[in-house]
């Protein structure tokens, strides 16, 4: 039903020790793009999984068939959270405020959601038990022009609310005192279920959005900005392995990518099959990275994780599936 990324889902060769099968877990934005990845992910390792979204940005569709509690509901209202956390092993953060430029327009709602949301979590998980906690956090902590690769002991540059409040987020995390909790900076993930349609979309579902339609794609800027262009899978893979680990977590920061970045221009022409396809250049967005590489090291030492899937493949094949 869901369609080949799914079926590469099942490609990650790992039970992770058989660690899930039993558990359970919480996924917090569960119905969105990587939370719903992560819920059937659970689901197919024999996890309990209950999923808690408000539907601000996630889809009910994007859970059909999958054996997963749902609850509707926002992490800013403690008294559901309360419920919510009870009898849960494992609790993964995936609910926030997700787009950068959005947070330039609304920065207090974004805070709202990113920091007093994360810490009511907190305070439920901490209340319940539950023995960790693993956060989505970002590379937009590292900045516009940040070093490269970028390592986890780099200063940040927190120009954007959105950069502020995943940082805040990290700060939360490590400053639990009876629950394990880990932060995971993603870079720049991309995959089916993606929602081409916001305003505020990521590139790579906006440039297979255009493609698959024959329509111009716009890039803001002049296409040589670079990043690190992540398959959701390796996502999936980091937080599991973070979920399962056996040695204790105490709010490390890692990242997660593959340790290899494409500029927009390379993007779209690996997308479409490196046919010629002209793009529509308009200004750069305010709060936008100009290039970002993540240095994997600690998270290769610490959980074992390496990308299970290579990047140009998975966008050739988001186009056409087929290949």
């Amino acid at each position: 039903m869901h369609g080949w990324y799914d079926i590469r889902l099942e490609m990650i060769d790992c039970n992770y020790n058989g660690f899930f099968d039993g558990k359970s877990a919480l996924v917090t934005g569960g119905a969105g793009f990587i939370g719903s990845h992560l819920t059937q992910h659970l689901a197919t390792l024999g996890a309990h999984v209950r999923v808690l979204d408000d539907f601000s940005t996630g889809h009910a569709e994007n859970l059909r068939g999958i054996d997963a509690e749902c609850i509707e509901g926002s992490i800013l209202h403690q008294s559901l959270l309360k419920g919510t956390c009870k009898d849960v092993d494992v609790v993964f953060h995936l609910a926030a405020f997700v787009s950068v430029p959005q947070s330039m327009l609304e920065p207090n709602a974004c805070f709202e959601v990113n920091i007093q949301g994360t810490q009511n979590l907190i305070n439920s998980v901490e209340t319940a038990a539950c023995a960790r906690i693993v956060f989505a956090s970002s590379a937009a902590c590292y900045g516009s022009h940040p070093k490269l690769p970028s390592s986890e002991g780099d200063d940040v540059s927190l120009e954007s609310p959105y950069a502020e409040s995943k940082w805040q987020g990290e700060q939360l995390i490590a400053q639990m005192e009876s629950t394990d909790g880990v932060s995971l900076r993603f870079f720049n993930v991309f995959g089916q279920r993606q929602d081409p349609n916001s305003q505020y979309a990521a590139v790579v579902s906006v440039f297979q959005d255009a493609l698959r339609n024959n329509q111009t794609p716009i890039i803001f800027g002049d296409g040589s900005q670079t990043r690190d262009f992540t398959p959701v899978e390796n996502i999936i893979h980091a937080m599991l392995l973070a979920g399962a680990s056996l040695e204790p977590l105490r709010g490390e920061v890692l990242n997660v990518g593959t340790g290899v970045s494409l500029s927009l221009n390379e993007l779209l022409g690996v997308m479409a099959h490196n046919e010629l396809v002209q793009a529509i250049h308009k200004e750069p967005r305010e709060g936008d990275v100009q290039h970002s590489q993540a240095d994997i090291t600690a998270i290769t030492t610490a959980l074992g994780y390496s990308p299970v899937v290579e990047t140009k493949q998975a966008l050739a094949q988001l186009v056409n599936p087929t290949q």
